[in-house]
């Protein structure tokens, strides 16, 4: 069986996805290559030169869109290429014409056969502007200039449709303000591309959401606290739903769960990138003294995790989904050392 030769095209969710699959810290898609450049708008010509120079290699070429704002300094600016958002240059009048360009880029790609349109960023924006109520029109959403009900239909020929789940909890397909998926995000579109169906692609990444919630469940009571990026990357994929904990697991403020004066009989779980000896001798000192039945220090900065790519996220030193899992299945199951090697192993089980 020949496999399908594919091409997935996009702004920084596609550097991400490819940054990913090189590490292994995301699923691949078998004869899957990539052309991505962060704010990459639809409209840039060295999108257009690239996938029209190699579109005979390709039996599928997905285009994860952009925000319809990048590049949104063409007008103003004399430059080679034009990506990302400069706040200064978002007017009303700026953002029509934009999106001008945007549907003339797409209605000539959509030319092609072989192409088809996932519009990421439109949809999420939308799922959270409904959540928000706004641009609400007699109760129907109604952006001013761009809809994803429109677009769709305009190219449903060639689009990979998500607007019919958009009726659902989505917070945990993406992880910040830029829309960037999560590592439930990056499923379902791995999904949506093989199997073309939004609904489909929503079960299988629940599926992955359920696998984790049972790798990490211990009938412990447990208490979780930190000062450090890991424990805000945790915190942050909690609250979204993308880690699911059970109950008998809860968190604490560090000053709260550190000071405690009452004799606890939960253990606690502290998680610090602290590295000057005097806060590793403090912690020592507070762990002999401490209230809780038992305390467990995890100190995430050490080289061996802050130099390991395969650890991070390709930004902004965020801890990976996989990672953290990883880390807490060892703290949970009283591993008291973390060995790079079960990450790997932790990935493997729940992709497979």
């Amino acid at each position: 069986m020949v496999n399908t030769r594919r091409l997935i095209v996009g702004p920084s969710h596609v550097v991400r996805w490819e940054n990913g699959v090189k590490n292994s810290t995301l699923k691949n898609i078998e004869d899957t290559s990539y052309f991505a450049c962060g704010g990459l708008p639809i409209w840039d010509k060295e999108l257009f030169k690239y996938i029209k120079e190699h579109q005979d290699e390709f039996d599928e070429i997905t285009i994860l869109v952009g925000d319809f704002r990048f590049g949104n300094t063409f007008q103003f600016i004399d430059s080679v290429r034009h990506t990302g958002i400069e706040k200064k240059y978002i007017t009303f009048d700026n953002d029509k014409y934009l999106y001008k360009k945007c549907l003339k880029a797409l209605v000539e790609l959509s030319e092609i056969p072989s192409v088809s349109f996932i519009f990421w960023d439109l949809a999420i924006r939308e799922y959270e502007n409904k959540k928000k109520k706004k641009y609400l029109v007699n109760n129907e959403y109604q952006h001013p200039i761009w809809n994803l009900y429109d677009l769709e239909n305009k190219f449903k020929e060639r689009v990979l449709s998500i607007s019919q789940i958009l009726q659902y909890d989505l917070d945990f397909l993406f992880i910040d303000s830029s829309l960037h998926p999560s590592v439930l995000g990056f499923d379902f579109l791995r999904t949506l591309i093989l199997e073309k169906d939004a609904t489909s692609s929503l079960l299988s990444c629940l599926r992955l959401k359920k696998k984790i919630s049972n790798y990490l469940f211990t009938n412990e009571e447990i208490v979780i606290c930190g000062v450090s990026k890991l424990y805000r990357a945790l915190l942050m994929y909690v609250q979204k739903g993308i880690i699911h904990l059970p109950d008998n697991i809860q968190f604490s403020r560090a000053d709260d769960a550190l000071f405690c004066k009452r004799q606890e009989k939960r253990r606690l779980i502290f998680l610090t990138d602290q590295v000057e000896q005097n806060k590793l001798e403090e912690h020592e000192i507070y762990k002999t003294k401490a209230k809780w039945r038992t305390v467990d220090i995890f100190n995430s900065g050490y080289p061996l995790y802050a130099d390991d790519h395969l650890l991070y996220e390709i930004a902004g030193g965020l801890p990976n989904a996989f990672f953290i899992i990883s880390i807490l299945n060892n703290l949970l199951m009283n591993n008291k050392v973390f060995i790079r090697e079960e990450y790997l192993e932790t990935y493997t089980k729940l992709i497979n």
